[in-house]
């Protein structure tokens, strides 16, 4: 049985679409016979939380709790990683997040074979030059989009070999529900007779969604009972809602900050479209891909997203979705529309994205690519 380490520096129960690919890969790769330690940050959740998550799991955590001082945790980190590295003796390292890259990078140098994951970001000029460095010594480099590869090309990155194989999204847990749980979401939030505008992410100016809040006094001229709803750490809440606030739109907006699975799941299946407009960052991190877009579209659900990024790619432009200009309210709000407008073309396009999401889009399916890739480095 081949053994494969996964370095991470996000991991569930906390949140972050870095850690849900990191943890969807564990789980499926352990399907086709790969034996698995995880080593991994796990932030944004109680000590509590995560003892209680990783003891539940069929495969072993290494968790790395994060010192106060920098130095003083990539120290320690090194320690880690080459401790466990030389303990439990891996065929091949696969590591997902810049930070755990160049860690990974300074350690293994030629001893592990070890394959990086670009999810998308292009750092400040330094870091540009660590970047490069890190990503040229890995044995392959995973794009999550043909969208991050491009960037990654156009950063001067020189892999030895690229892959470029799309996120995907857990078919078991998103599906459609009756509509009993649906009734049970909007009664909860006050919600029976509107019209769901939809956003799962960190509440952040990288998600956008204060370009969705822009674009409600539009939307609203046109559909005065449409209500946009943020599922998510709602950590630039105060701000957005002055937004909200000096548009006199605050009482269709709602931040419903982190839920559990169940309130999730019942957010999608309610909504009417949901949306992702992230833009461009000023660290430099893009959107690679979009797992929340497959979530919704196995819930029968279309997307309108920002066309300049990896999120291009989890949709079918017109057929399951729309894309649209980052920073754009207008074009937002018309795309919105669109879909609000036409009950037809929501419905018809809802299950576009449904089909082809449970045909190619699971993990499942991603998986597999995984899966031949990877042992195509192992001979």
């Amino acid at each position: 049985m081949s053994r494969i380490m996964i370095l991470s520096s996000e991991f569930p129960p906390g949140p972050g679409g870095i850690g849900t690919h990191a943890y969807q890969l564990v789980l499926n790769l352990k399907q086709f016979g790969w034996e698995i330690l995880v080593v991994t940050s796990q932030d944004y959740v109680s000590d509590e939380d995560i003892k209680r998550f990783n003891n539940a799991q069929p495969f072993e955590i290494i968790y790395l709790k994060t010192p106060e001082q920098k130095i003083l945790k990539i120290w320690k980190r090194m320690q880690v990683l080459s401790s466990e590295i030389e303990r439990w003796r891996p065929d091949l390292l696969l590591v997902s997040g810049d930070n755990m890259i160049y860690l990974a990078a300074w350690v293994t140098g030629t001893k592990t074979p070890w394959v990086a994951m670009e999810h998308g970001r292009i750092p400040g000029r330094v870091e540009r030059i660590i970047k490069c460095w890190a990503l040229a010594g890995a044995n392959a480099v995973i794009c999550v989009s043909q969208y991050t590869k491009s960037q990654m090309l156009n950063m001067g990155v020189k892999p030895k070999i690229t892959q470029v194989i799309p996120n995907g999204a857990d078919d078991v847990r998103f599906k459609i529900l009756p509509e009993d749980d649906i009734a049970k979401f909007r009664k909860k939030f006050g919600l029976e007779q509107a019209r769901i505008i939809l956003t799962v992410g960190h509440v952040s100016d990288r998600k956008g969604q204060d370009t969705v809040i822009r674009a409600m006094p539009a939307i609203l001229k046109k559909i005065s009972n449409a209500h946009y709803c943020m599922i998510g750490l709602p950590t630039e809440k105060a701000r957005f809602q002055k937004i909200a606030q000096k548009l006199c739109i605050e009482n269709h907006i709602h931040f419903l900050g982190a839920v559990d699975s169940e309130t999730l799941l019942r957010g999608i299946n309610a909504c009417d479209v949901f949306v992702m407009t992230s833009r461009h960052s000023s660290d430099g991190s893009f959107e690679g891909y979009g797992i929340a877009v497959i979530e919704a579209a196995l819930c029968a659900k279309p997307a309108v997203v920002s066309n300049n990024s990896g999120l291009a790619e989890a949709i079918t432009e017109g057929e399951t979705g729309f894309g649209v200009p980052e920073n754009d309210p207008d074009k937002t709000a018309q795309a919105i529309l669109k879909l609000l407008q036409d009950e037809g073309i929501r419905l018809r396009m809802g299950e576009v994205a449904r089909y082809r999401a449970l045909a190619e889009q699971t993990w499942s399916k991603r998986t597999e690519e995984y899966d031949r890739f990877l042992r195509t480095l192992l001979k």
